[in-house]
């Protein structure tokens, strides 16, 4: 009897999908910092092994990617909710949640953003293209 691969597919904006994370699957390098740049941003090393980068960024819903050893030894990038405070010229996050789930973060920008979460989407589609990450469930 042939060994049938079971292939589970679970739908951006389903409730499934908020127990998905995207998986790092090369180790951190300056290189694969600068493949995860998205619409000119950058990920930036907040403490040791833990980075963020913005998003979407817009009124009180701002979305930041955190990228660390986040399930077990496993490099994920997550999302996190943050406080941005605006003053002239300078804009400063004032404090992050913690960490969640990559659909999830997708699945709450979704609700806002139908547009924008479809290119985060496929910036993370761009990633698995290049061998650097892949879609993972989590409980």
């Amino acid at each position: 009897m042939a060994n049938k691969q079971h292939i589970l597919e679970i739908t951006p904006g389903s409730s499934k999908f908020n127990n998905m994370v995207f998986q790092i699957t090369k180790p951190m390098s300056d290189t694969l910092l600068q493949a995860m740049d998205y619409k000119g941003r950058h990920l930036q090393e907040i403490q040791k092994g833990i980075f963020v980068m913005p998003i979407y960024v817009k009124g009180k819903f701002n979305l930041f990617m955190i990228v660390g050893r986040l399930v077990a030894k496993d490099w994920v990038a997550a999302f996190s909710l943050a406080k941005v405070k605006h003053h002239k010229d300078v804009t400063a996050v004032t404090d992050l949640s913690d960490p969640f789930p990559t659909g999830m973060g997708l699945n709450m920008l979704g609700s806002r953003s139908p547009k924008s979460a479809d290119h985060v989407l496929k910036y993370f589609q761009t990633l698995i293209e290049a061998k650097y990450g892949k879609w993972r469930l989590v409980k």
